[in-house]
């Protein structure tokens, strides 16, 4: 029992992660988004990759707060970061997609602007993250201005 308690005490559960419970705010948001687009396979296949990459960047997340390796964690908060970059980009296509001729109007202005908050915050954390972790680990090297 003793092994089992210092063992969950050794990793930290993706509760304790900031990003985790965001990434599950914008999942939870892009599930209602989802079930307002339209039927069109345009509109669906946005959709579906949104939700894929948001899941993917959940998984990267759980993974990167549970590894010991600095290495490997700093290259699975470098996959969320671009993980978070594919979904603005769908989410900027989802609002041209909509703002074209005959198409319904699937992204209010405050739910874009609510989804913007949303992405500057994860991605801050992002980077704070991943800044913690790409510290140099000789305090003794002295880095160079063009480095």
């Amino acid at each position: 029992m003793a092994a089992l308690q210092a063992n969950r005490k050794k990793y930290k559960t993706p509760k304790t992660v900031q990003i985790y419970r965001d990434l599950e705010q914008l999942l939870s948001w892009e599930a209602d988004l989802l079930n307002r687009l339209p039927n069109a396979k345009g509109f669906q296949l946005l959709g579906e990759e949104i939700f894929r990459s948001t899941r993917e960047s959940l998984a990267l997340s759980d993974l990167a707060s549970k590894t010991g390796n600095r290495e490997a964690k700093l290259s699975l908060i470098t996959a969320v970061g671009v993980h978070l970059n594919i979904i603005t980009t769908h989410i900027r296509s989802l609002r041209t997609l909509s703002k074209g001729p005959n198409s319904p109007r699937v992204l209010t202005e405050k739910q874009h602007l609510h989804f913007i908050e949303m992405m500057n915050k994860i991605s801050f954390q992002q980077f704070s993250w991943s800044e913690k972790y790409s510290q140099r680990s000789d305090p003794n090297q002295e880095s160079s201005p063009n480095d």
